[in-house]
């Protein structure tokens, strides 16, 4: 591999690219055997983690420690490095294993599954903060900046090697822990070959049975069956409540935790019991290869007018082409307004956010600028597609709507072609550049900051919405929590600028008092709900928001001479 001299591939991401998909088996790729295929070595490995290299600074420090921690995750999920100023409940230790001064080598017990999955999800958080502040006090206590973290390694990979021949997945994965600590939360590494594989797929797929599951006060629900996929065929509806997979209980059990029960190789079969209503239902569904459509549409009827709906899940190859056809497809169908949803959207390809949103605000709109981390302009980014719609437009975000997602919708709350509903936006305002560093890896490597047209930054702030509601009208604890940029990555690129402020406030008030007084989403909800349907909130009220616009537009215009 040669070192760290970067051969650019011309290609920016804006997305939390290294997150990948839980629920997926992707079909057509091994990500693990990819890995061996690489030239991916164990020098690389020794280079970053060593006892000089470590003890360079603080944050060296926490990205050794990680990364053997990672080595250690192979060989037993019990095992964990940890400082020795780490306060902990004693009976959680299974034994110390070894003592190196200021961290020391544990065992953990095996914790029962948790009763109340939120509680165990705040516990974690808590107890990562608090592994990381006795970190951070163990290298404070240093007198003399030592430690043997060479000897550690070698260790943790003996002991990782007994249960995992797979090497280079053990480097790999060891290296990104690292480099998320060393650098910033977005900066890792990957095989060349998967790079390139996701840089031309146009649609998403996996292998299970196509359902799309939600939390709903603790309680696993499906939020709809993919058109075409198992699942749907064998009638699972959203809002059926998942009660076992294969004889097992999900009570207790983390969303992530139940998904990976129910995947699994093609060809195989899962047995679901469900509770539908007052009904409990068993059923056995075979897993096999699903497509997701990446831009879907559809038109729906609010309060006596057509409106088009266009969902977008990620920013990947032709996403613009294909909004494109929905949009002139909705026209054709003579809708009145339109919902951009990119709620779940991660985001993806830089060029793809630019075009889309010009699709919306026309040619030669500035839509983001890049500055490198010192804060110099390195590029702006202009439309360079013909506007083709001029119809009211609201675009839905959630918490997990980031980067390219808050490129779209902050550029078009910025030019006032879009108003924003439903929960402030994840806050990654960080660019990547993705470099050939040789031997069949990539790495991408935050190189700048981008910009909304207003001026303003997005990162850990992020997009703010002009109305903000819930997916449910009284929302839960469990609804109200949500793990941002801030939340997940205590080493995030801080805040620039200041706070948001909308410069269409007297616009939000009016059109807010219009819904609170003519609105229609509380009475459907209730509705759908007795239905058995799973309301979403979130799109009733952007069907109010559409209404209450188009009012205000008929008055102005009744009020002309």
């Amino acid at each position: 591999m040669r070192g760290l001299s970067f051969i650019s591939l011309a290609v920016f991401l804006i997305g939390l690219a290294s997150a990948r998909p839980i629920f997926a088996k992707e079909p057509g790729f091994n990500y693990t055997d990819e890995w061996e295929n690489t030239e991916l070595s164990l020098p690389v490995l020794q280079e970053a983690v060593n006892s000089k290299n470590c003890m360079q600074s603080l944050n060296y420090f926490q990205a050794c420690v990680s990364a053997i921690n990672a080595v250690l995750e192979f060989a037993n999920p019990g095992y964990e490095l940890v400082s020795t100023k780490y306060n902990f409940e004693s009976e959680r230790l299974e034994k110390l294993i070894q003592s190196y001064g200021v961290l020391n080598f544990v065992e953990w017990k095996k914790q029962p599954a948790p009763k109340d999955v939120f509680a165990q999800v705040k516990l974690d958080r808590a107890e990562r903060r608090a592994k990381n502040a006795a970190l951070i006090e163990s290298w404070n206590s240093l007198r003399v900046k030592s430690f043997p973290f060479t000897r550690t390694l070698t260790n943790a990979l003996r002991l990782a090697f007994e249960k995992n021949e797979k090497a280079k997945v053990i480097y790999a994965n060891a290296l990104n822990s690292y480099l998320q600590l060393a650098f910033d939360p977005h900066t890792y590494i990957q095989p060349a070959s998967y790079f390139e594989f996701q840089n031309k797929k146009e649609e998403q797929s996996f292998v299970g049975i196509g359902i799309f599951l939600l939390n709903q006060e603790g309680r696993a629900v499906i939020q709809n069956a993919i058109e075409g996929s198992s699942g749907m065929e064998a009638g699972l509806k959203p809002g059926d409540e998942i009660i076992s997979v294969d004889g097992l209980s999900v009570e207790g059990k983390e969303l992530s935790e139940i998904v990976s029960k129910i995947k699994g190789d093609g060809g195989t079969a899962v047995k679901l019991q469900l509770k539908r209503g007052l009904e409990t239902l068993e059923l056995q569904i075979l897993r096999r290869e699903v497509k997701v459509k990446n831009v879907e549409s559809f038109a729906t009827r609010a309060a006596g007018e057509m409106i088009g709906v266009i969902k977008v899940r990620q920013f990947i190859k032709n996403v613009c082409s294909k909004v494109k056809d929905s949009v002139e497809e909705l026209k054709s169908k003579d809708v009145k307004a339109l919902v951009l949803d990119l709620r779940g959207n991660l985001g993806g390809l830089l060029e793809e956010a630019v075009c889309m949103t010009g699709l919306f605000v026309g040619i030669d709109q500035v839509v983001v600028t890049q500055k490198d981390l010192q804060g110099v302009e390195v590029s702006q980014h202009q439309s360079k597609q013909e506007k083709i719609v001029d119809l009211p437009l609201v675009t839905l975000l959630n918490a997990n709507s980031a980067s390219a997602s808050e490129v779209v919708s902050g550029a078009l709350q910025d030019l006032k072609r879009s108003w924003i509903l439903g929960l402030r936006s994840y806050g990654k305002g960080s660019v990547q550049g993705v470099f050939d560093i040789g031997g069949g890896v990539v790495k991408a490597q935050t190189t700048a900051r981008f910009y909304l047209p207003s001026g303003r930054s997005n990162q850990i702030v992020g997009i703010i919405p002009d109305f903000e509601y819930y997916r449910n009208p009284i929302p839960t604890e469990l609804d109200r929590y949500a793990e941002r940029e801030e939340d997940e990555y205590e080493n995030a690129l801080p805040v620039q600028g200041s706070s948001y402020v909308s410069p269409r406030l007297s616009e939000i008030a009016k059109l807010s008092e219009c819904m609170t007084n003519t609105g229609q989403a509380d009475v459907d909800y209730r509705r759908e709900k007795e239905l058995l349907i799973l309301p979403d909130y979130q799109m009733l009220k952007a069907a109010d928001l559409l209404r209450c616009v188009q009012m205000e537009a008929s008055a102005v215009a009744s009020a002309k001479p």
